[in-house]
């Protein structure tokens, strides 16, 4: 079995046979939707778990100053968010 790399337009194809959506543009539209939804929940900071498929989580990472072993100098790294993913393990299961 050969791996295939899927691009966004593909996926909608996929999703628009599955489950039988008459357009692609709908099928575009409700991936568009969902991929909004995520962006707009971890943007407030917020994790999201949706059962059977999956956690998005949002960590804070203070500002921290780290050694830079190549030039032998202290840098500083600013605060920032760390955005995770981790599959749910019955989606991983049911292949």
């Amino acid at each position: 079995m050969t791996k295939k790399t899927l691009t966004k337009s593909d996926f909608v194809e996929v999703v628009a046979a599955q489950e039988g959506i008459e357009t692609k543009k709908a099928a575009k539209q409700a991936i568009e939707a969902f991929i909004n939804g995520v962006k707009s929940v971890l943007g407030d900071n917020n994790d999201l778990v949706l059962s059977g498929f999956g956690k998005f989580t949002v960590e804070h990472k203070e500002t921290e100053k780290r050694f830079f072993g190549i030039t032998q100098d202290v840098i500083e790294v600013p605060a920032h968010n760390l955005y995770k993913a981790k599959l749910s393990k019955t989606l991983i299961k049911n292949k």
